[in-house]
């Protein structure tokens, strides 16, 4: 709890996100709940049984309305940032993502009639949502992706500079905007698809499990299958990491739920602490592969290569 009653977004010991409290917090809340009723809403083609003629990017455009504003609003941009507010530039950044977004979800039916017909406005649009999407990357993830995504963005226009194996013709920056920011086999295309639909399902529906005791349960089964062996919390952290995989698919729930009872566990009988550490870390990363969720990767593989 913060100040004055308000509650907090994240615990006050986090360092990567911002404690926001008051509006701004509900506002945030508000949208975690909508994502997924929003995901659950088109994953389950709800649309097609209410007739409605809305194509899967236009949800896209939704996802982006929503998903995006949260890392700029959550995530500061450097360490030196406020921790307890939102500067300026950062609802600018929301505003645009939202304003990026709904323009996908409003207009991308006529867009897909024309869509290698350049004009001003989605070259402006993606632009702007190229470097969303860099700066988006950067604070998420590292600065090393932000450069590299710069670095191909730039090949087009360098490419005759390279020795005649790597050489090829140079591309219009309005024409490269266009097709990175609207084609389907570009920024709208399966691979944010499975995020959004796929991945979002096992996530939410994992989650509405440990919720509902099943991480517990998962620990439990692992105790008692090993809990009597030598070195016991080592192979339950294996076992519960194994298990708790199969309903979640990301490394880092997986350490929060099942290394907050293996790692002390593993330490009260003698682990040394980054021992333990570690072994909880390499279980929840071979975790992630576990079927059925199998983490993003399964699901990219399947959609290329048309497998079920």
């Amino acid at each position: 709890m913060g100040e004055r009653g308000e509650t907090s977004l994240f615990d006050e010991s986090s360092e990567s996100y911002r404690i926001l409290r008051g509006g701004l917090s509900y506002l945030i809340k508000t949208i975690f709940i909508v994502l997924p009723l929003v995901g659950c809403f088109f994953i389950m083609d709800v649309p097609f049984y209410l007739e409605w003629n809305f194509l899967r990017e236009q949800y896209y455009g939704i996802m982006i309305a929503l998903i995006f504003p949260c890392i700029f609003f959550l995530i500061p941009l450097t360490k030196q940032s406020p921790k307890n507010r939102v500067p300026w530039y950062d609802f600018i950044l929301a505003g645009l993502s939202v304003m990026v977004g709904l323009y996908i979800a409003i207009n991308y039916r006529k867009i897909s009639f024309n869509l290698g017909t350049v004009t001003s406005d989605r070259v402006i649009m993606g632009t702007i949502a190229i470097a969303l999407t860099l700066e988006a990357s950067r604070r998420t993830i590292n600065l090393f992706l932000a450069i590299l995504g710069l670095l191909f963005l730039g090949l087009p226009h360098l490419s005759f500079l390279f020795p005649d194996l790597f050489s090829g013709f140079s591309l219009p920056f309005d024409q490269q905007v266009n097709y990175l920011f609207l084609d389907t086999n570009a920024s709208l295309s399966f691979m944010f698809g499975i995020v959004v639909t796929y991945i979002l399902g096992f996530i939410l529906f994992g989650n509405l499990m440990v919720k509902g005791g099943g991480g517990v349960f998962i620990t439990d089964i692992s105790m008692a299958a090993f809990g009597r062996f030598r070195g016991g919390p080592g192979k339950i952290a294996v076992v519960a990491s194994s298990l708790f995989g199969t309903i979640s698919g990301v490394a880092i729930s997986n350490v929060a739920t099942t290394g907050v009872i293996t790692i002390p566990l593993m330490k009260k009988i003698g682990y040394k602490p980054h021992v333990a550490g570690a072994i909880e870390a390499v279980a929840s990363t071979g975790g992630l592969i576990m079927p059925p969720v199998m983490g993003v990767t399964a699901f990219i593989m399947a959609e290329i290569i048309g497998v079920p």
